[in-house]
């Protein structure tokens, strides 16, 4: 299967909540902002995460948001990053999911 990069943002309204959905997506992938992740995967194993990621004592879809961006091979080359940041993932490099 192929695996792509996708970048995960979420807003989380409580804090228990928040900290669980933070310690879940950081064991997944790379956190590259204080709500946004990084994570190389299959298509089948991003829906497991998403999965992961709503589940009850993480996410409350009444008030809080988890959106997903898959990156096509063609965007992910045009990724730039500016300031305090590590380089964007790419597929290849070694990120276990």
């Amino acid at each position: 299967m192929t695996r792509r990069t996708y970048v995960l943002s979420f807003d989380v309204a409580d804090d228990r909540r928040r900290a669980a959905i933070s310690k879940y997506l950081v064991s997944k992938g790379q956190r590259v902002q204080w709500s946004v992740f990084e994570v190389i995967a299959t298509g089948e194993q991003m829906a497991d995460i998403l999965r992961g990621a709503t589940v009850e004592r993480r996410f409350d879809p009444s008030v809080d948001s988890l959106r997903c961006y898959a990156l096509c091979a063609g965007c992910q080359a045009v990724v730039e990053v500016h300031g305090r940041g590590l380089a964007p993932n790419v597929p290849g490099r070694p990120i276990v999911v």
